[in-house]
């Protein structure tokens, strides 16, 4: 019995996530800079590469975004130049080594990924669900 309940707590929370990210994707003020960084796996491999980056405070250099992403070098410059032009990232000289460009996020990047995690967190609380943490 208690496990039938636990199926219908996951079917009712995966469906509130369907139409919770339904949400997002139609809304007006829908996060422009999330929805170009997950067009497709490379961008998602690029966005993850610089969101890191940014909270470990040791931006991804272009040459490490285009080693980690499954798309040709061409293709990674092209999607930085686009999230460049988008104003979703910056990409700059190396302090350093001139020759060394490094990838950050802007700020309207940087709220648009917070939102979005604590977008996710809040759903899962009102959900009720416990995280493997055991956090409520």
């Amino acid at each position: 019995m208690a496990r039938s309940a636990r199926k219908f707590d996951a079917k009712e929370a995966f469906l509130a996530f369907a139409e919770w990210r339904l949400r997002i994707q139609f809304a007006q003020s829908s996060r422009k800079s999330v929805l170009f960084f997950r067009r497709s796996r490379d961008h998602s491999i690029v966005w993850m590469l610089v969101m890191r980056g940014y909270y470990m405070d040791a931006p991804p250099s272009v040459r490490e975004c285009q080693e980690k992403a499954t798309c040709s070098r061409p293709t990674t410059r092209k999607m930085l130049a686009d999230a460049q032009a988008r104003g979703f990232v910056d990409v700059r000289a190396a302090a350093d080594d001139s020759r060394k460009r490094l990838v950050y996020p802007s700020k309207r990047a940087i709220e648009e990924y917070e939102s979005m995690v604590m977008g996710y967190l809040s759903l899962w609380d009102t959900l009720g669900l416990e995280h493997k943490s055991g956090r409520r």
